[in-house]
């Protein structure tokens, strides 16, 4: 019994080991790589954008509610921006085009992974990114909301604790929503949340190992910045936006394989 039953578990790490492999060379045919390499730069112009205008919408809101602005210990180290300065229309408008620049190239790469025969008008599509853009820093915003809501309610339960807790969901919820938006916006078909979740539950662990190993990497083997020196930390974060868009891309390219195979 023991000997079928190891058989039977060593045929399937075969299958297993046989899909991985399929896979592998079914994104390698995609330029999975090279996608994720232009999303990474297009992400790093637009992350400025889109965190400025998600904090400034969430600053005016606590002003309206008379609370004090807080934000998670993982953005305190980004801004540094007066969010209380007054800004000029045209400046609103060029942020606001800034921001939908990662969205953009999100469709192209969208249309190269799914094959799309009949491309849209570059018009039609940088609308629809400012408006992807928009609805992400409204989600941004609304968490940040969430998270100082939160904060004020619970005052008198252990403060370091739930602080850490509610930092933990606040990057969940916000990268949850992300990596939706993103796997339904690289489609030009209309699909059903259902139908993306394979992608999108890859992706989500996928960034979690990656950021767990970039927290290590940083903490524990401090020598990197002997090899870097003062460009130690820009080398680091590149690096980890990319491998974090690898994630991405091959999470887009699993539901793409899935629905072909679905409709073929």
């Amino acid at each position: 019994m023991y000997h079928i039953s190891n058989k039977y578990a060593i045929e399937i790490e075969v299958i297993m080991f046989k899909k991985i492999i399929n896979f592998y060379n079914y994104a390698k045919d995609k330029k999975y790589t090279t996608l994720a390499g232009s999303l990474s730069f297009f992400f790093i112009l637009s992350f400025v954008p889109i965190i400025y205008l998600a904090l400034s919408i969430y600053n005016k809101i606590l002003n309206m509610l008379n609370l004090t602005m807080e934000i998670p210990k993982i953005l305190e180290r980004y801004v540094s921006f007066d969010l209380n300065a007054k800004i000029s229309i045209l400046f609103l408008i060029t942020t606001i085009y800034s921001s939908s620049k990662l969205f953009f190239q999100l469709r192209r790469v969208g249309e190269i992974i799914y094959k799309t025969k009949k491309r849209e008008r570059a018009i039609k599509q940088k609308l629809l990114s400012i408006l992807i853009s928009l609805l992400f820093i409204l989600i941004s915003s609304g968490a940040l909301i969430i998270f100082r809501m939160t904060k004020e309610i619970i005052t008198n339960i252990n403060y370091s604790v739930v602080i850490n807790i509610l930092s933990i969901l606040f990057i969940y919820l916000v990268l949850i929503s992300f990596i939706i938006i993103v796997n339904q916006y690289a489609t030009t078909i209309k699909l059903h949340i259902k139908q993306l979740i394979y992608g999108v539950i890859f992706s989500v662990i996928y960034i979690t190992i990656v950021s767990i190993a970039y927290y290590l990497y940083i903490t524990l083997l401090s020598n990197y910045e002997a090899l870097y020196g003062v460009f130690s930390t820009i080398i680091v974060s590149f690096i980890y936006i990319y491998l974090m868009f690898i994630g991405i891309v091959l999470g887009i390219i699993i539901n793409e394989r899935k629905i072909t195979n679905q409709h073929s």
